[in-house]
């Protein structure tokens, strides 16, 4: 793939690209293959958190092994009779935190008897601070109201259908902010915005305590994620949602924006619709989000996967391996 595709100081506009150059862009992303960062760019008070569920083996085998880890602890998963999670303390962008990450998840995945790619979550949590202002929340809920589809698909990982217990865990969101959309411009407080939704939604706004200062557990969960090991997968959902936190701080035209929510959420809404795949609609999202072409491709190959369309019933269909570690 050409080097302007990959840069990580280069912008590209994909959406801008002509038929041609598109169509030549896609054909090189089928086969182009995701590989692991030692750094995601991300400025140094963004933070972030990941609670890793797993099943099929005994929580205190993993007890032993996660001492040597501190930045990571293991608790019970109460929907999980066999098996538990791994819930990291505030991480930032660093060498040590991605080696961390890679090392715990290629640990899970060398045990004998683990289940893999079976019903379980890959949750993310971002520090709220990063938006900055009240302005900058409303912007992302815009965002994510509009392209929730897009995240979903994306978040699926290695499979092209979302887990089974999606809808009771993390169901879509869009349309219920879509209906609360006037009461949000007038609760302009953390507080009443905590007590308006529970934690069950694709996003978890009850963590929610400010917008711009630093606090314990001051967080917008995301929670859609199927579970995986692989941690490019893993690295590259946290990358997405950082970036897409930080890009409301730029100017969007809000009247466009909220006409689009309102289309999409009234118009064509339904989960076994919402999430279909839309590779035009993808790199509108893209180019809105990251600033680098880099940042773009590596969302958009795991947005495409292996190209093909979203199942909706929730039997495993898994991708071809588009990663490497």
């Amino acid at each position: 793939m050409d080097s302007v595709f990959l840069s990580d100081t280069e912008n590209l506009n994909i959406s801008g690209l002509s038929v041609f150059d598109k169509r030549e862009y896609l054909k090189h992303l089928k086969d182009y293959i995701i590989e692991y960062r030692t750094n995601l760019q991300l400025p140094c008070n963004v933070t972030f958190g990941v609670e890793i569920e797993y099943k099929g083996i005994e929580k205190s085998n993993i007890d032993d092994i996660i001492i040597n880890y501190p930045s990571y602890k293991s608790v019970e998963e109460r929907n999980i009779a066999v098996g538990g999670e791994l819930v990291s303390i505030p991480l930032r962008d660093d060498f040590m935190n991605w080696y961390d990450l890679r090392e715990i998840l290629n640990v899970l995945d060398s045990f004998e008897g683990i289940e893999k790619d079976t019903g379980t979550g890959a949750h993310v949590h971002v520090g709220a601070n990063i938006l900055g202002n009240y302005k900058n929340f409303m912007k992302f809920i815009l965002l994510y109201s509009i392209y929730e589809g897009i995240i979903y698909r994306f978040a699926y990982m290695n499979r092209c259908n979302p887990r089974e217990t999606l809808i009771s865990c993390a169901p879509p969101f869009s349309i219920e902010l879509t209906n609360d959309y006037p009461e949000l411009l007038q609760t302009k407080n953390c507080r009443d915005i905590r007590k308006m939704y529970d934690r069950f939604r694709g996003v978890n706004l009850t963590n929610l305590k400010s917008f711009n200062q630093y606090k314990e557990k001051n967080t917008i969960e995301f929670r859609m994620a199927n579970g995986t090991f692989d941690p490019v997968l893993w690295q590259n959902i946290i990358n997405t949602y950082t970036k897409m936190l930080l890009a409301t701080h730029n100017e969007f035209d809000i009247d466009k924006l909220e006409y689009l929510m309102f289309r999409m959420n009234y118009d064509r809404y339904n989960h076994d619709g919402f999430d279909k795949y839309d590779m035009d609609m993808a790199i509108e999202f893209a180019d809105i989000i990251f600033n680098t072409s880099l940042d773009k491709t590596n969302f958009l190959k795991q947005y495409m996967k292996d190209d093909t369309e979203t199942q909706s019933e929730y039997n495993i269909h898994m991708c071809k391996k588009f990663t490497r570690s």
